[in-house]
């Protein structure tokens, strides 16, 4: 089967892995995973590849998205729970994100989506980006900004972006902290006091992840240690609703934070390693 056979025929599904709140442990979110049929095409890296290379990688995007918010309802993952949705950057100014959003407003109770856009979009394409940014939230969708670490660039682009959500990279977590580390989560942390934006550890496998999540600033997980990617959702855990920023909140750079230079937990790190 094709990749363009995959989607005609839809069988793009999606796979859920909880967002839990550091401090009570309580699911608070669902991170929406495109999995491809059995066989060769069922992990996301190789079937978007073969998108690229076919020229379908829009109709596969946007399949994506659909199943995630299909699945979403009929897993009943509904508020107080709030689903994230991933965007591919290439596609951002092709997405039907209206059509979707008519979906999410006939769904039954209340699905609330955070759009997540990693840190490659900013420098491909930052117009779009931006424009496809006004639209999300007119349809009253939230904002994640995925990857944060992986390129500094994001860390520039944050107040432009105003993400209610920043997605650590998982080598923040699970590598050594130094000062590169430091930096980023200086600009991180001062952001997140700033503008009200949760910060959210990703890869997050054993006790230590975690202990380094909470020391960087981070009050949401996700990683294996909480749960695996899964057709619905987890059952041995309380769940409850994420603690989104206000709309229209002060943005960052028209209130200045008073720990903006300060790094988590008021640490003096900078050019050694963290000992947090």
């Amino acid at each position: 089967m094709t990749v363009r056979q995959v989607v005609r025929a839809g069988e793009v599904h999606s796979l859920f892995q909880p967002i839990v709140e550091l401090d009570s442990g309580r699911v608070v979110a669902y991170e929406a995973l495109a999995r491809g049929p059995e066989g060769p095409l069922r992990s996301p890296d190789v079937l978007f590849a073969a998108a690229r290379e076919a020229g379908c990688l829009a109709e596969l995007d946007a399949a994506c998205r659909a199943a995630a918010l299909r699945g979403a309802v009929e897993q009943g993952l509904l508020a107080p729970l709030t689903v994230f949705v991933n965007v591919e950057p290439e596609v951002l100014d092709d997405a039907p994100l209206a059509e979707l959003a008519r979906s999410v407003a006939d769904a039954p109770g209340r699905l609330n989506v955070v759009l997540e856009i990693t840190e490659r979009a900013l420098a491909a394409r930052p117009a779009e980006l931006l424009r496809t940014v006004v639209r999300v939230r007119e349809f009253g969708w939230r904002i994640a900004l995925d990857d944060v670490g992986a390129d500094s660039l994001s860390l520039a682009f944050m107040p432009l972006l105003r993400p209610d959500v920043v997605k650590l990279d998982l080598r923040l977590v699970q590598e050594r902290p130094g000062p590169a580390i430091a930096e980023i989560m200086n600009a991180v942390n001062a952001y997140a006091e700033a503008s009200g934006a949760l910060v959210l550890a990703e890869g997050i496998e054993d006790a230590g992840h975690l202990r380094m999540a909470r020391a960087l600033g981070a009050t949401l997980g996700q990683g294996w240690l909480f749960g695996r990617p899964a057709a619905g959702a987890v059952r041995d855990r309380p769940s409850g609703r994420i603690a989104l920023p206000a709309p229209g909140r002060s943005r960052p750079g028209t209130t200045r934070s008073r720990r903006s230079s300060a790094c988590p937990r008021r640490c003096r790190c900078a050019g050694r390693p963290r000992r947090c």
